[in-house]
């Protein structure tokens, strides 16, 4: 063990470093804001969100994910893998979804012991992952130590980039090219929320797991040791409960190594992983519902830019002996191909974001690997001054971040000390009811509390639209406001709120009613998510059980003369008053 340290101590030190860099901005932005506070607190005062820093409240177009994110790391934490939203909502499901992935971030919330803390924590050590196992694929693939290390730090400390150079049905290669300028060199900006490797949940965790698995069974064959045969089909099953798409990456690269090897053991690490996932397959498998709220489209279309997978698969079974890791890499950029044209035989188009992400990481590590062995001879010295340099270059990247972002990682002040006074002061599952779809997001990522209205994605929620619906009219009901004033207000979006993030000044109310629909029906259609409501306001209201009453902004520009709820006043501030119900 020790000479296997001394001899990969370069690797060791730059996952440290990797973790540190991708994290700098945290530790930046938290300087800055403290800077403000400290010397200049009127000026402070007067920000929107001058609250304590926070990466779970980014507020960007993708922070959503961090919030219903947070809600079921949170509820893990505390010993449930229940919905975090709607009480009572246990089904199967919901508690299989991920559980893997929910337990390794709660173990992480519990030792932090506070949100803000679990998060950032949870980031630097999953981050730490990334360097030492993507060197090793590399080596599987055949670099050496030198050039294995490089490609491990550049793809650790660009990993969003993978996310974003993705081709959707509208071929704009001019687009492509500068969001990745943007993306890779921030001279532009953007508020994208996050950097290198530290979305939660993926990749920050899942593409660790798939690695994990992809070693494990390229050693499995490699030895044909049967203690390894059956854990590289335990690794691979447990990716079903870590998220779906490394497990399918996983079974697609699986099936077309065995298929090209002819050969038993393979098939039989693809059939231990499948026999490991059978609960999942059982209960997970998404509904017609479910399939509607992810944006699925009707149509048969050809992605253009999964080209570039076929291309990066036949380039691996070209240029790579035929066998372990250059194999299996073959195998999932051929599955990323064949994943992303599944219209062509569903008839169904949804988003490719996932399989994009995956097969641009595996396309980097080939066409790396593969390069790095036609350059002129370059000492490992030599390469470890080039991983240098890819430390060096991309610190501007976080410094830019970092000072792009500063005034928006967090709470309004107001806004913070209401949820902090929630999760102190009321008993352990109390149900919150409000309105505005940015509270009930934070209410359940920052308080032990669950909400009347849930949020319908079925990594944390799967009750049916229609009991979503009765829920928005039973929490207008204790606010006494009808159906189609709320929806006039939910769904006017004619305030551009990201107009002012440049300035650092976020629209919260244009922010909220641009999102209200998209949030309670996740990506459902506006015209059948208003016809829910409108169908729901024709039924007697149905009682939910909410316990207290939140009155925000969004609640009192509802609210007008419709009068006080009833309930006794519990909290009041600037941000809200809370009610307790009778």
């Amino acid at each position: 063990m020790t000479r296997l340290l001394k001899e990969h101590r370069w690797a060791l030190i730059c996952a440290v470093l990797a973790a540190a860099w991708v994290c700098l901005p945290n530790a930046l932005m938290g300087r800055q804001r403290a800077f403000y506070q400290n010397h200049f607190p009127e000026a402070f005062a007067q920000w929107t969100n001058n609250g304590d820093f926070s990466t779970i409240d980014s507020f960007s177009t993708l922070a959503d994910d961090n919030y219903y994110y947070a809600a079921r790391i949170r509820r893990a934490a505390a010993g449930s893998q229940a919905d975090p939203y709607a009480k009572g909502d246990r089904s199967p499901s919901v508690e299989l979804s991920d559980k893997l992935t929910w337990s390794a971030f709660a173990a992480i919330w519990r030792l932090a012991g506070e949100p803000r803390a679990a998060w950032m924590l949870s980031q630097f050590l999953f981050s730490l992952l990334w360097v030492p196992l993507i060197y090793a694929v590399c080596l599987s693939l055949g670099a050496v130590r030198g050039p294995a290390l490089f490609l491990a730090v550049l793809s650790t400390l660009y990993a969003d980039l993978a996310r974003v150079l993705v081709i959707f049905r509208d071929f704009h290669p001019l687009q492509v090219l500068q969001s990745a300028v943007q993306y890779a060199v921030w001279l532009l900006g953007s508020y994208h929320y996050f950097l290198g490797p530290t979305r939660i949940t993926g990749p920050l965790l899942t593409f660790p797991c798939l690695f994990v698995a992809a070693l494990a069974f390229v050693r499995a064959d490699k030895t044909k040791d049967s203690v390894w045969v059956a854990a590289a089909g335990l690794f691979g099953g447990a990716l079903a409960y870590v998220h779906s798409d490394v497990f399918c990456a996983f079974l697609g690269a699986g099936v077309l190594y065995a298929a090209a090897r002819r050969s038993l053991r393979p098939a039989l690490m693809v059939g231990i992983a499948i026999a490991v996932s059978i609960p999942w397959l059982l209960f997970c498998r998404p509904t017609h519902e479910q399939i509607v709220l992810l944006g699925v489209i009707k149509g048969r279309q050809f992605m253009w830019g999964s080209l570039v997978f076929l291309a990066g698969a036949v380039f691996c079974w070209k240029k790579f002996p035929r066998e372990g890791m250059p194999q299996w890499c073959a195998g999932l950029l051929m599955s990323m191909f064949l994943a992303c044209n599944t219209p062509l035989f569903t008839g169904e188009i949804l988003a490719q974001g996932h399989w994009f992400f995956l097969g641009n990481t595996f396309l980097l590590l080939v066409v790396g690997t593969w390069a790095s062995q036609k350059l002129p001879k370059i000492s490992e010295t030599d390469w470890r001054w080039l991983t240098v340099l890819t430390f060096l270059v991309c610190l501007p990247r976080l410094i830019s971040y970092s000072v792009l972002h500063y005034k928006i990682y967090a709470l309004p002040a107001a806004e913070q000390k209401a949820y902090e006074w929630l999760d102190h002061n009321t008993p352990e599952g109390a149900v919150v009811a409000a309105l505005s779809p940015q509270t009930n997001f934070r209410i359940a990522a920052h308080t032990h509390d669950f909400t009347a209205i849930s949020f319908l994605f079925h990594l944390v929620s799967d009750i049916p639209l229609e009991e979503n619906a009765r829920r928005i009219i039973y929490a207008l009901s204790l606010y006494h406001v009808g159906a189609e004033d709320f929806l006039r207000l939910a769904t006017d979006n004619s305030r551009r709120w990201e107009d002012e993030l440049w300035n650092g000044e976020p629209d919260q109310q244009g922010r909220e009613r641009d999102g209200a629909f998209r949030i309670y029906f996740c990506a459902l259609g506006l015209e059948r998510a208003t016809q829910l409501v409108r169908d729901a306001a024709a039924q007697p209201v149905e009682d939910f059980k909410a316990d207290y009453l939140w009155v925000g902004k969004f609640e009192k520009s509802l609210i007008g003369g419709a009068g006080l709820p009833k309930g006794a006043r519990v909290f009041e501030n600037d941000a809200a008053t809370i009610y307790k119900l009778p």
